[in-house]
């Protein structure tokens, strides 16, 4: 797994950001911890956010999302911050990263100057000061020079042709300043030496592979320059077109480059964005690149990976709507519900465009009539609900009660995801009406799915939700999440736990990630904190655990809780299997054979949830 772009709690933040390049520390621990002593939380913050006093902390709309109910929290006598909507927190540098949009140290500069405290420059220090301009400057002249090299060159002849084929122009081509890398691997690096570039900068540069050095990462394929916001050229998308090797490759994260945070063609959709208040969002380059050249100049894409809470944050600074253009498969599917309920978390409300199924926005490009079938598919939007509950349909018998059920139960997560309550109840009321179904027993079914799994459920957990009662349960996990954030807590039960439950009990994307992350770690026999978080590729998810693991909230009564929700994660796997058996007995015909299998596995989880029950029994 990729390290993951995260906001963890302070510790781990801070310690993993003082060491950089020659691994020496840039600020002083101690000066650090002046300037920590010195900040009052509560003042600093209040200079961004209008905080009113309730209990122990201070209340107050969030700095990072659009909301009428304070869910944004300070807790000056822990010198910390938490919100509750986006799940960001942390210390005071921390708040001032986010936003003033600067690194640890700049933060650490930043409001040191406020406080009246002298950092000691070093040439040490200077010298990083003076890298990440320097790292901008190799990137414009090494995207300029491949650009040079894919418009002039008979060697890149090959890539023009793709793009001829293709149906991009040359207006195309140059507005996203396409490159072309010569196939000499160390072309790039003989180039850069004679503009005095030095090797310890090359290395670290993200153009050149771990391996070798001298050795071009990305030499013999089609290069996508990826923007930063103001137009700065970051880091670099490739395809290859020929010979052997990955498809598709990315630049590596940098100091002047995040993928989590980064998404392709911003730069040159972000005025369209402002000014419509609506983005669409596809899954690769060549798409963007169509839209774009068919007039729908709000497109962007993510950067070889799922799309991320960061980047739909960023978004969301801009936009209200969101259209989203995915392929129609499994994996597209699922795609599309992870980016609508990140879309619904930051209120932005989401629209899916049903793509012909095998087709993509890049060659839709070059059918008939190319550019006005890319037009009338854009403006062919539905709401994602409907969108969602039409696959749903789709893969359930019509009309069968128990179908009906299992089509709630895979969209109750996505309502979940959403912020107002009208358009929840909103939401529900369609699904019944759709399905059949009486509207007051689909809410109840919704809200008992809500409701927290913990049986012994605390004061915590109501406190919190007081302090947002727009959104009582909205930090309740399913049961799943509930364990897996346990035992992430508690690393020592994680043994007993995997030997009852695995990855594919797990209906949650995200219980299922930490799942998977856990396990590694417990291959790997890592008990540290930063190595699990390190292997979680959700940065939403990576704050979620550093916030469980900061706070108290899951250490009292841990292995009865643990050992309670494990028991009720089994058995509802073992129910839903049971009832996938009885819909495929009564659906379908079996062969006498297939039919006997079937109750035979049937007699199995029977069993399964009879020991089960004598366990709970025995409990109680």
């Amino acid at each position: 797994m990729r390290s993951a772009t995260a906001r963890p709690g302070p510790a781990s933040s801070e310690n993993r950001t003082l060491s950089r390049g020659t691994g020496k520390v840039r600020i002083p621990e101690q000066i650090i911890d002046e300037v920590r002593r010195r900040c009052d939380i509560a003042e600093i913050v209040g200079e961004y956010v209008s905080l009113k006093p309730r209990g122990n902390r201070l209340w107050g709309l969030s700095p990072f999302t659009t909301e009428r109910t304070p869910s944004f929290t300070v807790t000056p006598e822990k010198g910390v911050y938490y919100c509750f909507s986006t799940n960001k927190g942390g210390s005071v540098f921390n708040f001032i990263m986010e936003m003033e949009g600067l690194t640890f140290p700049e933060s650490v500069e930043f409001l040191a100057r406020r406080v009246g405290v002298e950092i000691p420059r070093t040439e040490t220090e200077t010298a990083e000061s003076r890298g990440r301009a320097t790292l901008l400057e190799l990137y414009r002249r090494v995207a300029g020079s491949f650009h040079h090299i894919l418009n002039e060159r008979e060697s890149a002849s090959h890539a023009r042709s793709y793009l001829g084929e293709r149906g991009f122009t040359p207006e195309t081509i140059d507005r996203f300043q396409l490159g072309y890398s010569p196939d000499d691997p160390y072309w790039l690096y003989r180039f850069l030496k004679k503009r005095k570039y030095g090797d310890p900068f090359l290395a670290d540069s993200g153009l050149f592979t771990k391996g070798d050095p001298r050795r071009s990462l990305f030499a013999g394929r089609l290069l996508f320059p990826i923007s930063s916001r103001s137009g700065e050229v970051i880091a670099f998308g490739a395809r290859l077109l020929r010979g052997n090797g990955p498809k598709y490759l990315n630049s590596p994260n940098t100091s002047i480059f995040n993928k989590s945070r980064s998404l392709y063609g911003l730069h040159q959709a972000l005025s369209t964005i402002r000014k419509s208040e609506e983005f669409m969002v596809v899954e690769g380059y060549t798409d963007v690149l169509a839209l774009h050249q068919a007039g729908v100049t709000s497109a962007v894409a993510p950067l070889g990976t799922a799309l991320t809470a960061e980047q739909i944050g960023m978004l969301s600074r801009y936009a209200k709507r969101a259209y989203l253009v995915f392929d129609s498969d499994r994996a597209g599917l699922d795609a599309t519900r992870k980016a609508a309920a990140l879309c619904e978390a930051h209120e932005v409300r989401p629209m899916v465009i049903p793509l012909p199924e095998g087709s993509d926005p890049a060659e839709l490009l070059l059918s008939d009539g190319g550019i006005d079938r890319l037009k009338n598919i854009a403006e062919s939007a539905i709401s994602s609900l409907e969108y969602f509950l039409k696959t749903a349909r789709g893969r359930s018998a019509s009309g069968d009660p128990e179908s009906a059920e299992l089509v709630l139960q895979e969209l109750f997560p996505y309502i979940e995801s959403m912020k107002s309550d009208v358009r929840r109840e909103a939401s529900l009321a369609f699904l019944a009406d759709e399905l059949g179904l009486n509207r007051r027993a689909v809410e109840n079914d919704f809200l008992a799915r809500r409701r927290s799994p913990n049986p012994r459920r605390r004061e915590q957990e109501t406190l919190e939700s007081r302090g947002n009662p727009a959104r009582v349960e909205e930090q309740s996990s399913t049961a799943e999440m509930y364990l897996m954030l346990a035992v992430a807590v508690h690393r020592r039960y994680f043994d007993y736990v995997r030997k009852l439950i695995g990855p594919s009990d797990l209906r949650d994307h995200s219980a299922r990630e930490l799942f998977i992350a856990l396990e590694e770690s417990y291959r790997a026999d890592e008990s540290d904190l930063d190595a699990l978080l390190s292997r979680i590729e959700d940065p939403d998810l990576v704050a979620r655990v550093a916030h469980q693991v900061s706070s108290d909230e899951l250490n009292e009564n841990a292995h009865d809780l643990i050992e309670d929700t494990v028991r009720t994660v089994r058995r509802e796997s073992l129910l839903r299997k049971r009832k996938q058996l009885n819909a495929r007995l009564t659906r379908t015909v079996q062969s006498r054979d297939t039919e006997r299998e079937l109750l035979e596995e049937l007699m199995a989880l029977d069993g399964e949830l009879q020991k089960l029950k004598v366990v709970e029994n025995d409990r109680n």
